[in-house]
C-alpha cells in the first residue's frame, strides 16, 4: 500500500481536476488490473449485459487444477457480480474437501460482496476509455447509452462522444442559488460558515501526478504506486459506486468544546443512495435510528449521517455529551429552510461576503473563541477567493475593536508564520508532495490598518480539493493551537467503542446471508 493515507491524499489532491471520484482511476492501470486490453473490442464487450449463466461454465475453471484459467475465471466472474452468486455457491460445494480450492471460491465470493457497485463501476472506465481511445468506430458503442437510466452512464457516454468528435464537454455543475439553499438549511447558534464549489471536473492524469511527487520513501515508486493507488480507489468506488462532489457546505457551532457544539457539513453532488446506505448497513460500525422518520446512520459516538436525497448527504458530528442538532437539520432538509436567515446576526454577516466565490467563510468571534490568542481581538472573519489564470488568491479580512491588540495578534501571527515557513521548507526539500503546501505559506502576508487586518495568499495550479485543503493546513501549520483548552479530549471517551483501522483504506464487508 501507500507509504501512508496523506501520500495518498496528496497524489489525489496533486493532479486537480476531478470531482468525480473515478476521474481518480488511471485507465490503463485500472484494465490492467481486469486483465483487460485497452481496445475498442474489449470496451464493447465490457458493455455487454452481464450473462450469468456464463458463470455455470465459468466456475469449472475456477475450481479446476489449471491456476492461468482460474485467475481468468475470477476476473470475468467479477464483471458478472452478484448474479454469478447461485453459479458460485455450487462450485463451492463442488470444491468440499479441496481448500486450496475452496479457498479460491470464497475469497471470490467475499470480493463480490465487498464490490457490489464493481460492475457498474467498470460499465463507467469503459465507456470513458472509449473517448479517450477516440475511435470514431465506438461512437455506434455509444449512442444507445445516450437513452441510459443507469446513473451517470448517459453524462459519460455524452462526454465520450464529444471526446471522439473533438468537441468540448462540460459537467453539469451547481448554480451559486442552489448552493446558497444549503447555506440556509443551517441551524442556529453557528460561529462558522463557509462554502467551497467543486467546478465541473474531468479524469485526471493520476500518472502524472505521481511522478511529479518524486522521492515517496519507503521503497515507494511511481511504477509500483500506480497500481496500489488504482486498486484502492477502484476499491472504494466498488462498496459506494461513482461519487460526485459538486460543493460542500459546512457550519461550526460558536460554542465549540469538549462536551459542547457541533458541526454540520452539507455536501450536494450525485451518489447511488442505496449504494452508500448499503456500505453503511454492512461495515459493521453503523448503529441506526429513526428521527423524524428519517434513517439515520451513527457510525460512532460523534458522528450521524443521513442520506435525504440521490444529490445531498448531511453529517452532524459532535462531542458525544453534546445535544447535536440532527433532529434540526432533518426538518431544515424538509422543508428547504433552517433557523439560519439573512436577518439573523450571521446571515447579515454572510451578505458581506462575495458568495459567488469559489471558496468564502464568515465567523463571528464568540467568546469560546476569543479563548484563542490570536483571535481575541476580533469581532469578525471572512474569506472569499478568486482563481486567476490558473492562480487561487484568498482574502481573509478580519475586524476588531482595539487597534493594540490587533497589532499584537499580528505580531504573534507572523511569529507563527515564520516556524511554519521554515518547517515546510525543510520538509519539502525531503518530500517534493509538500512544495504546493510550502509555496501557498510562504505567500501568506497579513496587513494591519488600525483595527483591521487583512490576510492574503495565493496558491497556483491544484485541484479544487487541495484548494479547500491547503489553506486548512497552511494556516493551521502557522497559527499554533486554534483554541486553548479546546479540541478533542480522549479522556472523555470510551475507547472500547473506537476501531482504529486505515481511514482511507476500505474496510471488509460482512458477506450477507
Amino acid at each position: 500500500m501507500m507509504a501512508n493515507p496523506m501520500m495518498l491524499l496528496m497524489v489525489l489532491i496533486g493532479g486537480g481536476g476531478g470531482n468525480d471520484l473515478i476521474d481518480y482511476i488511471d485507465t490503463n492501470s485500472y484494465w490492467a488490473l481486469q486483465s483487460v486490453e485497452v481496445t475498442v473490442p474489449a470496451m464493447k464487450a465490457q458493455l455487454k449485459a452481464a450473462d450469468a449463466d456464463a458463470a455455470a461454465a465459468l466456475t469449472k475453471d475456477l475450481i479446476g487444477d489449471d491456476e492461468a484459467k482460474a485467475r481468468a475465471a475470477a476476473t470475468k466472474i467479477k464483471a458478472i457480480g452478484l448474479a454469478a452468486m447461485p453459479h458460485l455457491e455450487k462450485a463451492a460445494r463442488d470444491a468440499q474437501g479441496k481448500p486450496k480450492k475452496a479457498a479460491r471460491v470464497q475469497d471470490l465470493i467475499s470480493q463480490l460482496y465487498a464490490s457490489v457497485q464493481g460492475p457498474a463501476v467498470r460499465r463507467l472506465m469503459a465507456i470513458r476509455t472509449l473517448g479517450e481511445l477516440k475511435k470514431r468506430d465506438a461512437i455506434a458503442i455509444l449512442k444507445p447509452l445516450l437513452k441510459s437510466k443507469t446513473l451517470f452512464e448517459a453524462e459519460y457516454a455524452l462526454a465520450a462522444i464529444a471526446a471522439i468528435e473533438g468537441k468540448e464537454f462540460k459537467r453539469p455543475g451547481l448554480s451559486v442559488r442552489e448552493r446558497l439553499k444549503d447555506v440556509y438549511l443551517l441551524p442556529a447558534g453557528c460561529g462558522v460558515v463557509g462554502q467551497a464549489i467543486m467546478p465541473p471536473g474531468k479524469p485526471v492524469d493520476i500518472a502524472k501526478a505521481i511522478k511529479a511527487m518524486g522521492n515517496m520513501g519507503g521503497g515507494q515508486t511511481p511504477q509500483n504506486v500506480l497500481p496500489q493507488l488504482t486498486s484502492m480507489i477502484a476499491s472504494a468506488a466498488g462498496y459506494v459506486g461513482n461519487v460526485r462532489i459538486d460543493a460542500v457546505t459546512i457550519g461550526v457551532a460558536d460554542n465549540v468544546g469538549n462536551n459542547t457544539g457541533f458541526v454540520v457539513l452539507i455536501a450536494r453532488g450525485r451518489y447511488n443512495t442505496k449504494a452508500l446506505r448499503e456500505m453503511l448497513l454492512q461495515a459493521g460500525r453503523s448503529n441506526t435510528e429513526t428521527v423524524n422518520g428519517v434513517e439515520v446512520f451513527k457510525p460512532d459516538s460523534e458522528f450521524a449521517v443521513f442520506l435525504p436525497s440521490s444529490d445531498r448527504l448531511v453529517l452532524v458530528a459532535g462531542p458525544r455529551k453534546a445535544n447535536t442538532p440532527i433532529a434540526q437539520m432533518i426538518t431544515a432538509v424538509k422543508a428547504g429552510k433552517g433557523a439560519l436567515t439573512a436577518d439573523v446576526d450571521m446571515g447579515k454577516l454572510i451578505k458581506t461576503v462575495d458568495t459567488t466565490a469559489p471558496i468564502w467563510a464568515a465567523a463571528r468571534m464568540s467568546e469560546t473563541y476569543r479563548k484563542a490568542s490570536l483571535l481575541t481581538p476580533f469581532d469578525t472573519l471572512t474569506m472569499t477567493s478568486k482563481i486567476t489564470k490558473g492562480v487561487q488568491d484568498f482574502k481573509l479580512t478580519a475586524i476588531g475593536k482595539d487597534a493594540d491588540k490587533i497589532a499584537q495578534a499580528v505580531k504573534e501571527f507572523d511569529g507563527h508564520m515564520a516556524e511554519g515557513r521554515k518547517e515546510l521548507s525543510k520538509q519539502a526539500e525531503r518530500m517534493p508532495m509538500f512544495k504546493p503546501m510550502a509555496e501557498f505559506v510562504k505567500s501568506i502576508k497579513a496587513v494591519s490598518d488600525g483595527t483591521k487586518v487583512t490576510v492574503t495568499a495565493s496558491m497556483k495550479g491544484g485541484s479544487p480539493i487541495m484548494s479547500m485543503i491547503i489553506p486548512m493546513f497552511g494556516f493551521r501549520a502557522s497559527s499554533g493551537p486554534v483554541m486553548e483548552g479546546g479540541g478533542h479530549d480522549h479522556a472523555d471517551h470510551d475507547h472500547a467503542d473506537h476501531k482504529h483501522t486505515d481511514p482511507v483504506a476500505p474496510q471488509p464487508v460482512p458477506r450477507r446471508r
